[in-house]
């Protein structure tokens, strides 16, 4: 069994605190600190249960971190993933615990506990203490910092090494800085009854006896997992929050201007172009891009992988660019709304694409694809045919019924597979060399449409709609109703005018549907076909149902077989890429 974890066992925040030559890195652009003083409160009377004998111990939470390799030089490094919380308040606390301790002339004893579970013995990325915070609570601990640093002879104490912040801006005020005075007025109370004992007394027992259970993930991305299964109150962190983190993380300790910069002027921008409607796509853009550059990539290993890339990358300008390339073909894939600029026939694909509801396994062929067009590497015609070769192949299978089980094998590297041959001939071969998946004949095509209940499948208005193009008609969006000719509930004249053949499969089958407007389906119900078609003819905006009315004076079993073999005769024409026939020569991709 593959292990999500190095270590999950139960520690001290004594053991936890004093962690060696290490750190705790919690990601520049995380939430800030936000215990409030209830919270505060009740840990303090947790203390003093524990101080005076009411409990043994008592049991924190969960801290999850992931370690990251440094150089051997470096401090380890843990990126907290969650307890950000739990860490900064025990910081804090000890904290509050130095400086009254320095107060009171115990500068030796103040020295040592900040040195075991403030700092460590030297800088990293511009600061020594145990915690690096992130960006919105590191003036406020900056303030804490400079509280501490302001008692000259503790200073003195701590030589050779001071307590050096990392580099802030901002607002020096809030929960950290209340907390940590809460903290003090708490030891100067409890050093008023029972002096320095008490205060031993308490940080002693707040060390030992107050434990957490630290997990150190080998995954980061499995940090959000093991937070919800640790039923969480809090809102956990998403794929899309490690790679901002990630982006930013080798510029953390410049200046924080600089940082805020990046962020709001390239970063921002970025991110929110993936929102559509309140939605964003961002995270689900990540597992494509990870396979344009390795099809192999399993979906659980995305983030390590893009990680791995970005190694050699210091710049987040650079790293965010590379992303930047395919954003807008993987939208346009979605949503068929040309931020490309692709040329006319090749937008008019990606946007039927869209339309049909193509399945996400196509995404890494298509964002290759449109990143190739937009950079003049494949032309118009070559794109256009391709993406015509695609779009049947999709809607062949959708017609007939197969689910996209299987699609994920053939488009993540169809791209290599094609080996610099773009052209719908080669993209033919390639498809046809998993034969495993099926690529429907004209024949199945063309029974699908005569007996599957389309009337519920998400192809169905694409097709729809088609078809009304075809016939000439300019209804411009998409379907809003289908109505059944033969209704759904037929009644027994229906089902007598229909003919003693009456099949009951025939009701959601495509023959007996036909586009309408919401308004016009709510009104006909179980109407007879002449008031139907009367309805049709007339009142219709999609000419193809207006042309049915025309056409099919009665609707009987026969107009239905007889509107499934038109039916079929376009769709195999419209969408008109099959399976390869045999060839004279061996094809290297299908031998």
């Amino acid at each position: 069994m593959t292990r999500l974890t190095t270590n999950s066992q139960e520690s001290t925040l004594g053991d936890v605190l004093a962690i060696g030559p290490g750190i705790y890195l919690i990601p520049f652009f995380q939430r800030e600190y936000r215990w409030a003083p209830d919270k505060a409160n009740n840990l303090l009377d947790d203390i003093l249960s524990v101080v005076d004998g009411l409990v043994d111990k008592h049991f924190l939470g969960a801290v999850i971190v992931h370690g990251r390799r440094a150089n051997p030089t470096d401090p380890k490094v843990f990126e907290v993933i969650d307890g950000q919380q739990r860490l900064t308040t025990a910081f804090l606390f000890m904290a509050a615990v130095v400086k009254v301790l320095a107060n009171c002339k115990e500068y030796d004893e103040a020295a040592k506990l900040a040195q075991n579970y403030l700092q460590i013995g030297r800088d990293y990325r511009k600061s020594n203490l145990r915690i690096h915070s992130s960006r919105l609570d590191r003036s406020m601990m900056a303030a804490v910092i400079e509280d501490l640093r302001s008692d000259v002879k503790f200073c003195e104490a701590l030589k050779p090494h001071f307590l050096n912040a990392l580099p802030s801006y901002g607002p020096n005020r809030g929960p950290i800085r209340n907390n940590y005075n809460r903290f003090k007025r708490f030891f100067v109370d409890e050093f008023e009854q029972g002096g320095l004992e008490r205060v031993r007394q308490i940080y002693e027992v707040f060390l030992n006896s107050f434990t957490v259970v630290q997990i150190d993930v080998i995954d980061p991305t499995d940090g959000p997992k093991i937070f919800d299964s640790l039923n969480s109150k809090q809102e956990p962190m998403k794929i899309g929050d490690l790679v901002r983190n990630e982006i930013f993380r080798k510029v953390s300790d410049e200046a924080p201007e600089k940082v805020e910069r990046i962020d709001e002027e390239v970063w921002q921008p970025f991110y929110s172009s993936f929102e559509i409607s309140g939605v964003s796509h961002f995270e689900k853009f990540l597992f494509p891009f990870g396979l344009i550059t390795d099809p192999n990539l399993r979906k659980s290993d995305v983030f390590i992988n893009l990680r791995n890339q970005w190694n050699t990358i210091a710049d987040p300008v650079e790293i965010i660019a590379s992303l930047d390339r395919y954003k807008t073909p993987y939208l346009d894939t979605l949503f068929g709304s040309n931020r490309s600029g692709f040329p006319k026939d090749v937008s008019l694909r990606y946007a039927r694409l869209a339309q049909l509801g193509a399945p996400s396994s196509i995404l890494p062929f298509t964002m290759h694809l449109g990143r190739a067009v937009i950079d003049g590497e494949v032309g118009e015609e070559a794109a256009t045919s391709v993406l015509n070769v695609v779009e049947s192949f999709l809607v062949r299978r959708a017609i007939v019924g197969h689910e996209p089980t299987g699609l994920h094998a053939v488009f993540k590297r169809l791209w290599s597979d094609l080996g610099g041959d773009v052209c719908a001939a080669s993209v033919e071969r390639a498809i046809a060399s998993h034969k495993t998946v099926a690529w429907p004949d004209d024949g199945e095509v063309a029974a699908a449409i005569a007996t599957r209940p389309l009337y519920n499948s998400a192809i169905t208005p694409f097709l729809l709609l088609e078809y009304d193009t075809y016939h000439g008609g300019d209804a411009l969006g998409s379907i809003e109703t289908i109505e059944h000719v033969l209704p759904q509930s037929a009644d027994a004249d229906w089902k007598k005018s229909y003919g003693e053949d009456f099949v009951a499969s025939d009701i959601d089958a495509l023959p007996n549907l036909v586009p309408c407007t919401g308004k016009m389906n709510s009104s006909l119900g179980n109407q007879t076909y002449a008031m139907k078609r009367t309805r049709f003819t007339k009142d219709s905006k999609f000419k193809s149902t207006r042309e049915f009315g025309g056409a099919n004076q009665s609707w009987d079993r026969d107009a239905f077989l007889k509107r499934a073999e038109q039916l079929a005769i376009w769709a195999n024409g419209r969408f008109p890429h099959g399976r390869p026939t045999q060839r004279a020569g061996p094809d290297p991709l299908l031998d």
